[in-house]
């Protein structure tokens, strides 16, 4: 399986293998980080190891080529399909804006805005991922993105959200741009992944 269709696994047992916890065929990020999980394969096997890594009420995500089959123990509260984008040229940025890297004294504010806008699982750790880039407008933190799975040639970009009263500006734009540059100035691939429904960022992201 290539590692661009198992990319958490790959990023568990490559370059985040310290984030990470769990054994046999199934890894999860440390909980305080993000619910992302993987597997090395989608068998009964992984599948069990996994029910035997997660904690009594835990949650976990997985990305999967296909359907997972119910196990005991387990059970499957929603599941739907992706959109994968990889990304190879640099984007200019429009320097209008100041951009900011955040780090853990922002933590409380990106916590606030992604309440707001549900981007994707985001927990308390999830900033020691990678890197983490802001705008504010006065003192409200407008907009945020920032690198999650990180494998070997690939940096997934992500939690790329923008707060309601500052909407229509560019400003999501303008931080994925940045947040892609930086990848790929260390030689790496951005990558994302977005819901096929939403066909506004898909449009936005196809741009970049």
């Amino acid at each position: 399986m290539d590692d661009l269709d198992n990319p958490i696994w790959s990023a568990l047992t490559g370059p985040h293998a310290h984030l990470s916890t769990g054994r046999g065929r199934a890894r999860r990020y440390r909980p305080e980080i993000s619910i992302l999980g993987g597997l090395d394969a989608l068998t009964e096997t992984a599948l069990a190891d996994l029910r035997d890594i997660l904690p009594s009420g835990a949650e976990v995500a997985l990305f999967t080529t296909a359907p997972v089959a119910p196990i005991p123990g387990l059970v499957v509260r929603m599941a739907t399909m992706l959109d994968q984008m990889v990304a190879r040229v640099p984007r200019p940025v429009d320097g209008v804006w100041r951009i900011a890297r955040l780090g853990d004294a922002d933590i409380p504010e990106m916590m606030r805005l992604v309440q707001l806008t549900e981007p994707g699982p985001f927990s308390a750790r999830t900033i020691d991922l990678g890197t983490y880039l802001g705008i504010r407008e006065g003192d409200t933190l407008a907009a945020m993105a920032g690198e999650r799975l990180r494998l070997d040639g690939y940096t997934e970009v992500s939690a790329v959200c923008t707060h309601p009263g500052h909407r229509r500006k560019g400003l999501a734009a303008v931080l994925v741009s940045a947040v892609m540059n930086g990848i790929l100035e260390r030689g790496q691939t951005p990558l994302l992944h977005v819901l096929p429904h939403n066909a506004g960022a898909i449009a936005a992201y196809e741009r970049l």
